[in-house]
């Protein structure tokens, strides 16, 4: 896409690049979009230097453009050359250390759903003690980096540790009793995934408890009593109810 240009005297501009890959984006044609993501990072390398920031963002969103097509490997691939860069400009700022921990989280993710949980949880373990220091202990963040290093542990089978995360999760502070419709929608899951794994696990009692606090929060940002999360809801709690007596 570069050496057609130059040698018709017609050098591809950055502006026109962005212009493109930004339009098929957000028209979610990602394989059409990645072409001028790569053509504006060699643009950026060949100009600035392969380590300027403004390769770390085109590199965060081509792993989003790879991942949104399930290529994991290249999705992880380039968010860890990204975040090698972030790393190198990281001068311990409160933003800096929050942008390395959502990325430490991203890659977990694409590790989980490339289908290497063991993986994602030596990474989200990571996260975690990270999360502490920039977010503090009782924190909504460390609450989700929690979850989600319950639902690494219950993929690998450890059941026992996938429980004793989400009791950790949901017992936070401002992760276990939110306060605004946002923070309601992300406590929900936490409560959620521990209703379900307690009745998986016989605890059926407790999981009663957890499935009613899950559907209170769920009704709490407006869903309604045909909502699918509602209905799946209320049928669990039914059914979790009939196993106890």
């Amino acid at each position: 896409m570069i050496c057609p240009g130059r040698e018709a005297k017609e050098p591809l501009s950055f502006r026109d690049c962005m212009d493109k890959a930004t339009r098929f984006y957000t028209q979610e044609m990602y394989t059409a979009a990645l072409p001028y993501y790569s053509a504006m990072l060699e643009l950026t390398e060949r100009q600035v230097g392969t380590l300027h920031l403004q390769n770390a963002g085109l590199l965060e969103v081509m792993s989003k453009c790879y991942r949104h097509q399930n290529k994991f490997p290249d999705a992880v691939q380039c968010l860890q050359r990204s975040m090698i860069i972030l790393d190198l400009h990281n001068d311990g700022s409160h933003e800096r250390n929050v942008a390395s921990i959502t990325n430490l989280g991203l890659l977990a993710d694409y590790y989980m759903l490339g289908g290497q949980p063991q993986l994602a949880k030596e990474l989200l373990l990571k996260t975690e003690e990270q999360g502490k220091a920039v977010f503090g202990e009782r924190s909504l963040q460390r609450g989700r980096i929690l979850c989600s290093l319950a639902v690494s542990c219950e993929s690998l089978g450890q059941l026992e540790e996938a429980e004793k995360y989400l009791l950790e999760a949901v017992e936070l502070e401002e992760y276990g009793n939110p306060t605004t419709k946002e923070t309601m929608a992300i406590s929900f899951l936490g409560f959620y995934n521990l209703g379900v794994l307690l009745a998986k696990r016989g605890a059926n009692a407790d999981a009663v408890g957890y499935l009613e606090t899950a559907l209170r929060l769920k009704q709490g940002v407006g869903a309604s009593a045909d909502d699918p999360d509602v209905v799946q809801l209320n049928q669990l709690i039914i059914e979790t109810k009939k196993s106890i007596s």
